[in-house]
């Protein structure tokens, strides 16, 4: 007897031509599973095919199972299925969704089966091709116009002995790799001019995936070998026929148009590679998803405007970077390596550190004829853009003498870590911590006329000059970028001294700070390094105003005013009662005691009227 799943029949294909099925019998023909790894995933739309894509088969010797899906339960095309693959499950699907919607099925009954490698194929013809005129074909694997030749060159691709000896051996040796698709089928995912894209945009919202479509592709034709677990979040999404158009000749701008160009970034976005057939690597997965850095922080807008403005050229401000090396040359390749890549480039020098680094960058700064001029330490990068977001905010903002960025941590493994996103420039919180630190690029004018660098503020040298800076220039003066251009790393430093005598020479910094400004203050170490605590004292003991907004509530009313004069022991404060419209007797009642009292409590308690609307 069948055996029922859902609204499907279970019969064994070699019963099949026993049983009495008709075109709407929603049949599901089961013969016994090999054991396998592997799943042949086969739309067989066009029943004529079938002998070609089964000799096509043939090379995968006996090392798998089929799973096929018709739209018309044939009798004879079941039977001759079931005598060349009799473990075939062979479904009947309704023609919809063209071949993506059947294989989708197919796909999720074959990983429940236990299948861990799959092979997408189906019955191409592309019919459409032929009606096509030569200028209207824009890739050139199809310039012949000829969707049979289409096909039969997908199957070769995928199906050759070598090739299935290649992908056997990669999917064993490679976890990471989740697909592999034909050779030379491989296209850019154009979000700009394909005709797909209103479909597209919405799926990847429902997998909760967004992406800068300039890195990715797809194979064209939808025939790929695939890992089950590389398409799971798209199996996720657990489509149903209904949830695809009904056919009527579409050749583009359906859900299966869209799943088509999403397989590859399914798999991507799943942490697999995707390479093709000669094992040159289409899509690598970015690694964890760091949004400060460049690669993924840049929209497709924001790239289009950049190239256009290197395009059309910056300005001739001149930014010269200096790197600190420290005498370890990996560590100086690194951060020269980083300053080859700017997208604008700069002018580029290195300073020995030597024993006494201040004197040594303010002698090599004052020589350099330039504008703007920034250093680095040996080990340090900047993010590519970097030169370019500097170049922009000097254009932009020509009030700005000093310009500092956010920055991260380099591990030594080249991980990057610790972002830290710093606020525009406030004084009261420079006075606190010295959170410009990393890239900071001085105008070229600031630094001479403050005389360079102080060397008695060695170890803490940008944050003293950061001081006289802003008692020169100003809130105003000091801009930020608020991108990680800066990359930090763990360890890279110039200056000799001990943490504790850094510490102690930004706290004398500061000090000289307030000294100038005859501001007199007394710094003391903050809660943590490199912290500070500034304590300004009081000449006189300052008024403090309580405000009571209140309506009503006599209750609430009185403890709050009580409790104040019974337990406050500063002396100088007053309480203002702000009374809103009370209608209530008793309370207009104390509220009037309350004020017929102020002249005898001098003045500290008072009631103030304030009529309508309130909160």
């Amino acid at each position: 007897l069948p055996k029922s799943h859902g609204d499907t029949h279970f019969i064994s294909t070699s019963d099949a031509k026993n049983k009495n099925t008709t075109p709407n019998d929603p049949c599901h023909f089961s013969g016994p599973l090999r054991q396998s790894q592997t799943a042949v995933i086969l739309h067989l739309f066009y029943a004529e095919l079938w002998d070609e894509i089964a000799d096509a088969l043939s090379s995968l010797g006996e090392d798998f199972n089929l799973y096929v899906s018709v739209t018309e339960p044939a009798e004879s095309l079941v039977s001759r299925i079931s005598q060349q693959f009799p473990s075939a499950q062979v479904f009947v699907r309704p023609n919809r969704g063209r071949d993506i919607a059947p294989r989708l099925a197919l796909a999720k009954a074959a990983i429940s089966a236990g299948h861990e490698y799959l092979l997408f194929i189906h019955s191409k013809k592309s019919p459409h091709l032929r009606q096509m005129k030569p200028e209207q074909i824009h890739v050139d694997f199809l310039s012949h116009g000829d969707g049979d030749r289409w096909r039969r060159d997908l199957l070769d691709n995928l199906l050759a002995p070598s090739v299935v000896a290649h992908v056997r051996e990669r999917f064993t040796s490679a976890q990471r790799v989740g697909m592999i698709g034909p050779a030379g089928f491989w296209l850019p995912l154009d979000m700009v001019k394909d005709a797909n894209r209103p479909r597209v945009g919405p799926l990847m919202d429902r997998l909760g995936i967004m992406i800068d479509p300039r890195r990715y592709g797809f194979f064209a034709g939808s025939m790929f070998w695939a890992r089950a677990q590389a398409l799971a979040p798209l199996l996720a999404l657990d489509l149903k026929p209904e949830d695809f158009e009904e056919e009527s000749g579409q050749v583009d701008g359906t859900l299966a148009h869209a799943i088509e160009r999403l397989f590859a970034v399914v798999a991507e976005r799943a942490g697999f590679v995707v390479e093709d057939t000669t094992g040159h690597e289409c899509l690598q997965p970015l690694g964890p998803l760091l949004p400060w850095l460049a690669a993924q922080r840049w929209s497709p807008q924001e790239s289009l405007w950049a190239q256009q403005a290197l395009a059309n050229g910056t300005s001739s401000t001149v930014v010269s970077l200096l790197v600190m090396e420290n005498g370890r040359e990996a560590s100086a390749q690194a951060t020269h390596s980083s300053l080859s890549q700017q997208w604008l480039p700069a002018r580029v020098g290195a300073i020995a550190a030597g024993n006494d680094p201040v004197v040594s960058i303010n002698i090599t700064r004052a020589e350099m004829d330039t504008d703007w001029l920034a250093v680095l330490d040996a080990g340090d990068e900047l993010a590519p853009d970097a030169t370019f977001r500097l170049a922009q905010s000097i254009q932009n903002h020509p009030e700005w003498q000093i310009i500092y960025t956010d920055e991260d941590s380099l591990t030594a493994e080249g991980e990057h870590v610790n972002p830290h996103c710093k606020p525009d420039f406030n004084l009261d919180y420079l006075r606190s911590l010295p959170y410009i630190g990393g890239l900071m690029l001085i105008k070229k004018t600031l630094f001479d006329a403050l005389g360079g660098f102080d060397p008695q503020a060695d170890g803490a040298e940008d944050y003293d000059f950061l001081l006289r800076a802003w008692e020169r220039v100003g809130d105003d003066g000091i801009g930020h970028i608020p991108e990680v251009l800066y990359h930090r790393h763990q360890g890279s430093s110039h200056c000799r001294k001990s943490v504790p005598e850094i510490l102690e020479a930004g706290r004398q910094a500061l000090v000289r700070h307030f000294e100038r400004l005859q501001i007199p203050a007394e710094v003391q170490p903050g809660p943590f390094p490199p912290s500070f605590r500034v304590r300004y004292p009081l000449g006189t003991t300052p008024l403090v105003s309580i405000a009571i907004p209140t309506r009503n509530q006599l209750g609430f009313l009185q403890r709050c005013i009580e409790s104040i004069i019974e337990k406050t022991q500063y002396p100088a404060y007053e309480v203002l009662i702000i009374d809103n419209d009370s209608d209530d007797a008793e309370t207009r009642t104390y509220l009037d005691m309350m004020a017929a009292q102020e002249d005898s409590m001098g003045g500290r308690l008072r009631v103030l009227r304030y009529p309508g609307a309130f909160n």
